[in-house]
């Protein structure tokens, strides 16, 4: 077969086909689209998969909106609308005229279900108005739910309700909350009890509190419950969390997997300790917002040893290990070195002012996997390292951040840490906020 045919064929497999517009920008497929009929059907699945421009959509019943769409206008916008996979709305970035159109649609709609096959939405909007038309995508097929709450000074508990009833199998919910203060408890646990296919919630920091965590113990598909420090998602008001002390019930939390607390340390230990509490977990965050003492987290960290036998098989396995605090740690150097030599596959992120630039040696011998390294240090020119001496490569990392480390002697910390042992795989070195070293290549700033 001539090599001409034999590269012809290859372009009309669809799954190549697919992978290849995949990588391609919208412009380029919506040339592709014309070139066949097998080329068409593939760009247009590529080019309408994700919408994050509602009046481009729409455009396709008739153009913004000259008249009201028609019976026929719909029949042919279903053509695009099958393909939509994913739809993004924010309504700070939208015409004014957004609300008008989205009523428009809601008027004409041939079908309750607009994007039949949408399984993401991600609805975030600043005034109320926009809530009630979040409603028209709301389908019985979308799995994963990104929206903001009804503000509090106009309740909308019909919001909650009218989600449950439309969307009944979400797997995903993020709420924004938008305002602090009391915590939606009511509506939370509304929403949980009748969500009973929902594996993950997110929620904004200090809105989980003792009563809805609670409520999640009795939801037999949680696995995830995170909350967000992005402020754009909303806040909450530490208060809610003050007294953390939930009460659970025999197989409280028979699916959960990855917990987030923002509570007190003490309070953290007391629940880890108390009966029915969620000890199968293997990924845990907690914000210890509140001042401690080290003796309480020396206690936390041993109850949850203790408890959680699976968070304790990971220990000498672990892949992640993030401590972040206010002050640096008092960890000396022989530390350090247990420290690498006991988690060999952690990638870690530690607070440490006691600390040179021989605290990257250890992670180089013991730590062959490591790909992101973030230390706190103090590196003098005393301290820095001798370039005669013998240094192990590191191996596998990537990213070392050094954050806003104190370098009295940034050439000799540079020349230190431009040697080809520390800096043959590093792509990226960042000290006191400036870059210094890209893939290999010193740059002074």
């Amino acid at each position: 077969m001539p090599v001409v045919q034999s590269a012809h064929r290859v372009l009309f497999i669809p799954e190549l086909v697919d992978i290849i517009f995949n990588s391609l920008d919208r412009k380029t497929n919506v040339t592709n689209a014309r070139v066949c009929k097998e080329w068409s059907e593939i760009a247009l699945d590529v080019i309408w998969k994700e919408v994050d421009d509602l009046v481009q959509l729409f455009s396709l019943l008739k153009p913004v909106f000259e008249s009201l769409p028609e019976a026929n206008d719909w029949f042919r916008f279903e053509r695009y609308a099958s393909r939509v996979r994913c739809l993004r709305f924010r309504s700070d970035k939208c015409r004014d005229d957004i609300i008008d159109l989205l009523d428009d649609v809601a008027r004409t709609r041939t079908s309750l279900e607009i994007l039949p096959n949408m399984h993401t939405l991600e609805w975030i909007y600043i005034h109320d108005d926009y809530m009630e038309r979040c409603k028209l995508f709301l389908h019985r097929r979308l799995r994963h739910l990104t929206v903001t709450a009804p503000s509090h000074y106009r309740p909308r508990p019909s919001f909650y309700k009218d989600l449950c009833a439309r969307a009944p199998q979400l797997h995903t919910l993020n709420l924004y909350i938008r305002y602090p203060g009391t915590p939606i408890e009511d509506d939370l646990r509304m929403l949980l009890r009748n969500l009973p296919e929902l594996r993950k919630i997110v929620l904004p920091e200090f809105h989980v509190t003792s009563s809805l965590i609670e409520e999640l113990s009795r939801a037999k598909n949680i696995g995830v419950v995170e909350f967000s420090h992005d402020q754009e998602l909303g806040y909450g008001d530490r208060r809610n969390v003050d007294t953390f002390a939930p009460v659970l019930a025999q197989g409280a939390f028979p699916s959960l997997w990855d917990l987030s607390l923002a509570a007190k340390i003490d309070d953290v230990d007391r629940f880890f300790r108390s009966n029915f509490a969620p000890i199968n977990i293997t990924s845990l965050y907690i914000n210890a917002y509140d001042d401690h003492h080290p003796s309480e987290v020396h206690d936390l960290l041993l109850t949850l040893s203790q408890q959680c036998q699976l968070l304790s098989k990971l220990f000498p396995n672990l892949v992640a290990f993030e401590l972040v605090h206010k002050y640096p740690l008092r960890i000396t150097l022989d530390e350090i070195e247990e420290l690498a030599s006991k988690w060999p596959h952690s990638i870690l992120d530690e607070d440490a002012f006691t600390l040179d630039l021989r605290a990257l040696l250890p992670f180089a011998r013991h730590c062959p996997s490591l790909q992101r390294l973030g230390l706190y240090i103090n590196a003098t020119e005393a301290e820095i390292p001798s370039v005669h001496s013998s240094v192990e490569p590191f191996r596998s990392l990537r990213i070392l951040y050094l954050g806003t480390s104190q370098a009295r002697d940034q050439r000799a910390v540079a020349t230190f840490l431009s040697r080809r042992a520390l800096q043959e795989e590093v792509e990226d070195l960042r000290i006191r906020n400036h870059l210094l070293m890209d893939k290999g290549g010193v740059k002074t700033g």
